[in-house]
C-alpha cells in the first residue's frame, strides 16, 4: 500500500501525454501546448509558477480562456488543478477520509493539468500541500544546462467564474474558496476572478484581458506581504467590451444577493431504509436582493469598474475601507500603522500600469487591517 501511495503522488505520473512529430527526426511535441523539450527549457531567473483552478469543472470556457491568456504572455508557467466537473456554491466544502479520484488531463498551453472529482477548495489543498506539481526544471544560467527543482506557486487565481461573486455570494463562492485556500495554507498571492454574466456563452477573452495585469503584477509581488496580511483579492469584472471598462476600483463587500425559490416536486416515494415518505425539491435563484451603495463591490460592477476588494480569512477590511478605523482595544496603535491613502472609491485606468497601483493599494489596505487587529 505504501508502495502505491508513493507511485501515486510521483509528478513524473502527470505529464500530458505526448505524441511523436512527423519523420525526418523533428522533436517530440506535446499535446499540451508547449511545443518541443528545447521550447520548455527556460533561462535564469525561472518564471513564476502560476496555479488555476475554478469551480465551473476543468473545462469551462472561463478556466480555458484565463489560461489562454496567460499562456500567450509567455510570463509565467500555468499549472491546472481544478474539479471534474461543475462545483458551484460549494463554499469551502472539502472532502475528508474519503478517496478522491484524481486523473492527468490536457489543457492546452499548461506544464501540467489534473482534474480531480472533489470541490476546489480540495484541488487547491492537493496542489499546495502534495508532491503532485514538483518538478525539476532544466534552465539556462550563464550559458550553462542546469537542473532547478521547484515546488509551490507564485500566484493561486481561480475563475473566471460564470456569475457575479459580488456582496454575500463571497459566503457560498467555491471559486472564492479556490483562491481562500490558498490563503490558508499561507501560499502567497491568492486572487478570486468573476465575470458578471450567468450566460454559459458568454466571451470571457475580454475579462481574462483584465485580469491579466492584475495577475502578472500578483505573480511578481512579495509573497510575504500576502502571507503576512492572510489576503484574498476578489476581482469582479464587468460584462461588457474590454473598451467599456473605466478601469479597475477598490472596493468592500457589499450585500448583494440572491434570494432562494424553493420548487417542491410532486414525486414522492418511500425510503427504502426508514419507510418514511419522502419528496425532492429544488433551489433555484430568486429575486435579486441588490445593494446600490456606493463604492460597494456589485455597485462598482454596475458602473462599469473592475471591482477589487480586498478580502480577509476572517471577514473584509471594510473599516479600513470605510475609514472608521476604530480599534476596541485602548492600545490603539499609531495612526499612520492603521490608516490608509486609499479608501473605498479610488479607482485606476486600465492598463498595466495602474493595475500594479491597484494591486498595491489592495495591499495596503490589507497592512492596515493587520495592524489593526493585532493590537485591537
Amino acid at each position: 500500500r505504501l508502495c502505491k501511495r508513493r507511485a501515486f503522488m510521483d509528478p513524473s505520473r502527470y505529464h500530458a501525454p505526448t505524441v511523436e512529430a512527423g519523420a525526418q527526426g523533428s522533436a517530440t511535441q506535446h499535446t499540451d501546448g508547449i511545443g518541443s523539450e528545447e521550447d520548455r527549457m527556460g533561462t535564469w531567473p525561472c518564471k513564476p509558477r502560476v496555479l488555476v483552478t475554478n469551480d465551473d469543472g476543468i473545462h469551462a470556457p472561463g478556466l480555458l480562456q484565463l489560461v489562454e491568456a496567460l499562456v500567450q504572455t509567455n510570463a509565467v508557467q500555468v499549472f491546472v488543478c481544478a474539479p471534474e466537473r461543475e462545483a458551484s456554491a460549494s463554499s469551502h466544502g472539502v472532502c475528508t477520509a474519503v478517496k478522491m479520484r484524481v486523473a492527468p488531463t490536457v489543457v492546452p498551453g499548461t506544464r501540467k493539468a489534473v482534474k480531480v472529482w472533489g470541490r476546489p477548495a480540495d484541488t487547491v489543498m492537493l496542489a499546495l500541500t502534495s508532491p503532485l506539481f514538483d518538478e525539476d526544471e532544466t534552465v539556462m544560467r550563464n550559458g550553462q544546462a542546469e537542473t532547478v527543482s521547484r515546488s509551490g506557486f507564485d500566484l493561486v487565481v481561480s475563475g473566471i467564474n460564470r456569475g457575479d461573486n459580488c456582496g454575500l455570494h463571497v459566503v457560498y463562492s467555491g471559486t472564492v474558496a479556490g483562491a481562500r485556500e490558498a490563503a490558508c495554507k499561507e501560499s502567497g498571492p491568492a486572487i478570486a476572478l468573476s465575470l458578471d454574466s450567468y450566460s454559459r456563452v458568454a466571451s470571457y477573452g475580454d475579462a481574462a484581458s483584465a485580469a491579466l495585469p492584475l495577475l502578472l503584477a500578483a505573480a511578481n509581488s512579495d509573497k510575504s506581504v500576502w502571507k503576512s496580511t492572510e489576503c484574498v483579492l476578489n476581482v469582479n469584472i464587468p460584462n461588457c467590451p474590454f473598451e467599456l471598462m473605466k478601469g479597475y476600483m477598490l472596493t468592500f463587500q457589499g450585500r448583494h444577493c440572491y434570494k432562494a425559490t424553493w420548487s417542491a416536486m410532486e414525486v414522492e416515494e418511500t425510503d427504502d431504509e426508514t419507510g418514511e415518505r419522502v419528496m425532492y425539491v429544488v433551489n433555484t435563484s430568486g429575486a435579486l436582493r441588490g445593494d446600490s451603495t456606493v463604492y460597494s463591490d456589485s455597485w462598482a460592477v454596475q458602473q462599469g469598474w473592475v471591482s477589487l476588494t480586498p478580502l480577509a480569512l476572517h471577514s473584509c477590511y471594510t473599516r479600513i475601507l470605510t475609514a472608521t478605523n476604530e480599534a476596541a482595544s485602548v492600545r490603539r496603535p499609531p495612526a499612520s500603522a492603521v490608516e490608509s491613502d486609499v479608501k473605498a472609491g479610488s479607482s485606476w485606468k486600465m492598463g498595466s500600469s495602474n493595475a500594479a497601483k491597484a494591486l498595491e493599494a489592495s495591499l495596503q489596505v490589507a497592512v492596515c487591517a493587520r495592524n489593526l487587529q493585532v493590537l485591537s
